[in-house]
């Protein structure tokens, strides 16, 4: 049964608390340790200056007393310790918070790559980085207000109430009781004011964030047709809702901070009115009337970074209401993982572990899918084999399903119907990443990173060989290209690989598919993007690396599939013809047409293009 979604709060405090090392509990410790003594000693501080004003207000000749210098070193050493505390306290916490932000960004990060596809398609990038962001942000405002603000607050509130008993003046205990019910209704207000609009600050900033991400990554369609105007209004609007959310912020914050400097100037009149009177009257000491007034002075000011950590506690908790719906997203279902930690999924299969590393047989065993309840399905009823070592091939018109089997094939959606067997294994029955070990992709769109080239052929595999990554390269035909690069495998290729051409990119994706020795290889529209003469090249290359291990051919273009032991085509999710390429021309039906109608297209006499 899924647990129930986890409050902001919780949320904070359950990462917190889970990714706390013991260097970094150890740091917190000695930052709170720190927080208290410094409290304790500014607590004590006025206590000091009371006794020296009462001594030089009796008898100015003690001044240059024995007694007296102690007293003095003794203030100025209460103040230099509670400096010298407060910066260590600083260091040491932001040593332990810079550890935590790592690992919870970490854990962040990790949280995202595990959510499903189908929940990854539906946010856009830029505004899950903007959450993160904020989310992370909100969480160092709490803890470092948790730590060092409340706790410390309580002990100086604790001493300075301490001393005022002990030195006959809690007459005055009232004034400061009253005065903190009064900050505390004043910071209510100012953080209700302000809780609406920080979390509209936060999506604002969230989506602009989004629209920022979605203009620039489609820069060049914007060159193409001279849209940068229509790229500046549309993220202008953003910023201008932005600004305007922060105006209301602002706004608010600016009047709940009249308010409590308001109750600020009140209790402090009353305060030092009431003292002035008892001096007068001889009810207490200029020194009592010294401590007294710090007191006030020293109590507003605990009481105003309480007030201030409970608003901007209020903004954190707003950022990390986003955080928390993200994390509370279902993570990627392995039930075969499930299964190994003694969970339930609701159509039980035998668990393996692990099955033998082989060019295996693949079987769709009346698959039916679809992407949404609503829609029509992608799949329908869909069966068919590749022999361990075989090659088949499927083709159709755009939309007829054919990504859908890959997507089904890394089970990073699962069917509505039927199964899907490797080596007569159910995926399902099998720990997702031992799955996909065991298939290479090889897409359309290579989807190469702003890294070296060696590390974009080895990418997760870990693979510290060189003579794998050099036979991989040379498989692929892209090792006498990158001997002539400047840094050779240590070239950078820039954002999704624009240093390199179409080609040469696919010779990428080939080579880091051919360095996994897959038990199955899918070739998914490898060439489509391609010119005739490159995509001849790259589909002998494909040959040559899929020698012997079974294989998957999905393509648009007839020319990928002519070789293949077997041709399926789709129309609607379901197959309509199947054979080789000889008897599918030989029966003059779907597959002949859309033949017919690639040999036509002005590629023709290099290679068919999609109908």
């Amino acid at each position: 049964m899924r647990d129930k979604p986890k409050t902001a709060f919780a949320t904070a405090a359950t990462l917190i608390w889970r990714e706390s090392d013991l260097f970094i509990r150890v740091r917190m410790g000695l930052a709170l340790a720190c927080a208290l003594a410094s409290a304790a000693l500014l607590g004590l501080s006025p206590l000091l200056l009371k006794l020296l004003v009462d001594r030089f207000a009796t008898d100015p000749a003690q001044a240059a007393a024995a007694s007296t210098l102690w007293l003095l070193a003794a203030y100025v050493l209460s103040q230099a310790l509670s400096r010298s505390l407060g910066e260590l306290r600083w260091f040491s916490h932001g040593a332990a918070e810079q550890r935590l932000v790592r690992h919870i960004s970490t854990h962040l990060f990790e949280h995202l790559l595990a959510l499903p596809l189908r929940i990854q398609r539906q946010r856009q990038s830029g505004s899950m980085v903007q959450i993160l962001a904020n989310g992370v942000m909100g969480l160092r405002t709490l803890l470092s207000h948790l730590s060092l603000t409340l706790v410390p607050v309580v002990i100086e509130f604790t001493t300075i109430a301490v001393v005022l008993i002990q030195f006959g003046r809690a007459d005055f205990l009232p004034i400061f009781a009253v005065s903190m019910v009064l900050y505390v209704l004043a910071f209510r207000v100012s953080v209700r004011g302000i809780t609406g609009p920080s979390r509209a600050v936060s999506s604002a900033q969230v989506e602009s964030s989004a629209v920022l991400q979605d203009l620039l990554s489609n820069g060049e369609t914007l060159k193409s047709f001279n849209a940068e105007p229509y790229a500046q209004a549309r993220f202008g609007s953003r910023l201008q809702k932005t600004e305007n959310d922060w105006r209301m912020f602002y706004r608010n914050r600016a009047r709940g901070g009249l308010l409590v400097a308001s109750v600020f100037i009140l209790s402090l009149a009353t305060t030092v009115l009431f003292a002035a009177r008892l001096v007068a009257n001889g009810g207490m000491s200029v020194g009592d009337f010294v401590l007294v007034s710090a007191y006030m002075l020293q109590v507003v000011r605990p009481l105003e970074m309480i007030g201030f950590a409970m608003r901007d506690i209020g903004q954190a908790l707003a950022n990390l209401e986003l955080m928390a719906g993200l994390l509370n997203l279902p993570r990627e279902v392995d039930h075969a993982e499930d299964k190994e930690e003694g969970g339930h999924y609701a159509h039980a299969m035998p668990f393996v572990r692990s099955i033998e590393r082989k060019a295996g047989e693949l079987v769709f065993d009346d698959v039916t899918f679809r992407y949404e309840a609503e829609r029509e399905p992608a799949l329908r009823n869909l069966s068919f084999t590749v022999r361990a070592g075989g090659t088949v091939g499927i083709v159709g018109t755009t939309g007829s399903g054919k990504s859908s089997i890959t997507r089904l094939l890394l089970r990073l959606y699962d069917p509505d119907q039927g199964r899907i067997l490797l080596d007569d294994v159910d995926l399902r029955a099998l720990p997702l990443k031992r799955l996909r070990d065991r298939i290479a992709i090889v897409p359309q769109d290579a989807g190469l990173f702003n890294e070296t080239i060696g590390k974009n052929i080895l990418l997760r595999q870990g693979n510290s060989d060189f003579g794998a990554l050099e036979h991989a390269a040379k498989l692929a035909r892209i090792h006498d290209l990158i001997g002539t690069l400047p840094e050779g495998f240590d070239t950078v290729i820039g954002e999704r690989g624009v240093k390199l051409s179409g080609g040469e990119r696919q010779r990428v994706a080939i080579a880091r598919a051919a360095l996994k020795h897959p038990s199955l290889f899918v070739f998914d529209e490898a060439t489509s993007a391609l010119d005739a003469t490159t995509e001849r090249e790259v589909l002998n290359q494909l040959r040559t690396v899929a020698m012997g291990t079974t294989s998957l051919i999905i393509a648009h273009r007839l020319s990928a599939v002519t070789e293949a032991d077997q041709i399926l085509v789709l129309e609607n999710g379901s197959v309509v013809e199947r054979g080789t390429h000889t008897s599918l021309l030989r029966d003059n039906g779907r597959y002949a047409e859309l033949w017919e109608a690639q040999q036509k297209s002005p590629r023709g006499s290099g290679g068919p293009v999609a109908a």
